[in-house]
């Protein structure tokens, strides 16, 4: 699959997505974002200054003693550095869609339940995902990049739609039992309100993409 064709192939590419979101998504964004707190629940700021200079590249992988300078450790193709970025973009941007909808509360829980980590751009506080990715180094497409970029998204936001609809089931594993059964109660006839959301909140952003206009906050600061 070559990132030109995912507009052509949405099936293929949904499947290729698919596998490096299960399988080398979590330890590339565990790498890709090292500075947290202490507990290591929430990522402290996008900049690469603060993540010790970490950038994806098509080249060849460097060795662990040059981390802290400005380079690549991690190879990842073209494809894979699409891929990486619309996960982080769906990572940041489905717990605020979740706030927006059911409150405050409930993202907490969800964070509790999932073990998705909370982003922070410190006195910035919860920034949009698109400004997060803006923040993020190499992440945010290019004017060039943008149909292929929006084109992955259209092929994977059912995914997380589906992905969400089934965790807010009630019957996934989780890291926090306690917190899982009082974020399933919560979102209760909620849920498709959720999906939507996250559908026009995914058009909005890719019309950012291709305007170069991404709006700092999606959250307003009563909702945050």
């Amino acid at each position: 699959m070559k990132y030109k064709e995912f507009s052509t192939n949405p099936s293929a590419t949904l499947q290729e997505y698919r596998d490096f979101f299960f399988n080398r998504f979590p330890e590339l964004f565990q790498w890709y974002y090292p500075y947290r707190n202490k507990t290591g629940d929430c990522i402290l700021a996008a900049t690469r200054d603060k993540n010790m200079r970490r950038y994806l590249s098509a080249g060849p992988d460097t060795s662990p003693e040059e981390e802290d300078v400005y380079c690549s450790f991690r190879h990842a193709s073209s494809e894979e550095q699409y891929y990486f970025s619309a996960s982080v973009f769906f990572l940041v941007l489905i717990p605020q869609v979740i706030c927006r909808v059911t409150g405050k509360e409930a993202a907490s829980l969800f964070h509790k339940a999932s073990g998705w980590p909370r982003i922070s751009a410190g006195l910035g506080g919860q920034v949009s995902a698109e400004q997060w990715i803006l923040e993020s180094g190499n992440l945010f497409p290019e004017r060039e990049e943008c149909p292929y970029f929006n084109s992955l998204l259209d092929a994977i936001l059912p995914f997380h739609q589906q992905e969400i609809s089934n965790f807010l089931s009630g019957n996934q594993p989780t890291m926090d039992t306690g917190a899982y059964r009082a974020l399933c109660a919560g979102v209760t006839g909620k849920v498709d309100a959720i999906l939507d959301e996250l559908a026009s909140a995914t058009r909005a952003a890719q019309g950012y993409f291709e305007s170069k206009t991404p709006p700092v906050y999606y959250l307003n600061q009563e909702e945050q």
